[in-house]
Parts: structure tokens; sequence; C-alpha cells
């Protein structure tokens, strides 16, 4: 209803035209076109609508391709054993997160799924210089993992960089990364953190606490409640992480 709240008819009265892209709801009366129903669904405004619209129309990531990364690293087991034993991630983490090896130094591959289409792939190599390296003009503020996340009630640990989120789930907390890096706010996604208790653990430097307060901000409007943790009581160094 106008309200936000969901409403259960035993005769639906939503009429969606697939080729026309409209749709009208003959309970509530709202109506319009695919943007009109994307922003109704996800309340957002129309321009995060037509900005999210843009990033699943440019999704051009190849699903088997990544399927074969995955599979390279399956294969490899000397590899996924460095890995494992380097970042302390668990196969239950691998399977979460679905990593592959896209190649020869390239790192682990840390894929970004929305909604079934993969739209970016982020490399992890610490021996690199940025270890991280996204795909060219991908999208920034993605969640991941997304849907998995999404259908997890429990508290929400958001934690900075691929390798953390790794750590992380290994641990079996329910954690989420923000592609882009600490300054990055989910903006598309910010309602899907309503009634949520979110906790927030980035780096201990300076960027980690701007990036930490920041996204505070960001979320308090819709979160229950949101606590900024100090990691430097526990990781005394400069840039040390999760």
């Amino acid at each position: 209803d106008h309200e936000g709240n969901e409403y259960y008819e035993e005769q639906p009265s939503m009429s969606i035209n697939v080729e026309k892209g409209i749709y009208h709801c003959f309970s509530c009366h709202r109506k319009g076109n695919q943007l009109d129903f994307l922003a109704e669904y996800k309340c957002i405004s129309l321009n995060h609508a037509v900005k999210l619209r843009d990033i699943l129309k440019n999704a051009n990531e190849s699903l088997i391709d990544w399927q074969l990364a995955i599979d390279r690293l399956e294969r490899n087991e000397a590899k996924r054993e460095e890995y494992k034993d380097k970042f302390k991630f668990t196969d239950k983490a691998f399977r979460q997160l679905k990593l592959g090896i896209e190649g020869p130094g390239r790192g682990l591959g840390f894929p970004v799924f929305l909604y079934g289409k993969l739209i970016d792939v982020i490399n992890y190599n610490p021996e690199e210089h940025p270890k991280y390296r996204k795909r060219k003009n991908s999208p920034n503020g993605i969640i991941m993992p997304y849907e998995q996340w999404m259908n997890n009630k429990k508290h929400t640990l958001i934690v900075a960089g691929q390798k953390d989120l790794g750590i992380a789930l290994s641990k079996d907390f329910n954690a989420i990364a923000i592609t882009g890096g600490e300054g990055e706010i989910p903006e598309l996604f910010l309602n899907d953190f309503k009634n949520r208790t979110v906790f927030i653990a980035f780096d201990n430097d300076d960027q980690g606490r701007r990036g930490s307060l920041k996204l505070a901000v960001a979320l308090k409007p819709y979160a229950k409640r949101i606590k900024v943790i100090d990691l430097s009581k526990t990781c005394k160094e400069k840039g040390e992480e999760l």
C-alpha cells in the first residue's frame, strides 16, 4: 500500500504488460513504466532507478567464462591451498563468494553478482600495487554478496575489502563489502538496511575511520542500530585490518 506495507489478495489485481513495459495495480492505483516499477519496488528515486537499470543493462561479463574461472581454481589444488593458508578462508567462503582465477598472475578473483548478472570481477593480489583491481568503468557502491546477504537476517558486519569479506564469512558472520572502498556509500541499496543491526569494521587508519563515520551517517535513517567498531585496541599497527 502507500505506506509501504505488504498486502495479499485472493484475487490479484495487478496488470503487467511485459511487451509495453508498463504496470497498473488496481488495488493501490499505482501505475507506470519499468523505471517507475523499479523505483517503487526498491524504494529508490527515479535517478537511482535509471542508474540501477543501466548497471544491469551493461553487464556483459560471461557467466560461462566465470564458471571456467571457478573450475580452474577447483582443479588447481596447490593454488587453492595456498590461498586458504595465506588468507585463512574456509571452503564454505570459497563457495559463498564463487571465487576463481582467470589466469596466471591475475590473483584471486572475487566476482560481483547482482540479480543473477555478473557486473564486475575484483582481482586481489597482495604482491601488486594496487592490491585490488576492478574491471574498467565498473560501478562502485555495490554490495557483495548481495542476494546472500538479503536472505540472511542476522546482524550485518560491513568490512573493508574483499579479503576481509572472505575472512568474515569464514568466521560465519553475515558479512558484506561495498565495492569501491571505504569511502563508498551503497546508495542504490540503502533501503535494504531497514530495521537491520549493523556493525562497521573498517581498517585502523584515517581512511577507515572517515569511511566508517560517513557510512554510519548514511545508514542512520534506515538501520535499527549501528555500531562502529574501533579495531585499534586489537589491531594496533596503522592500517591493520580485520
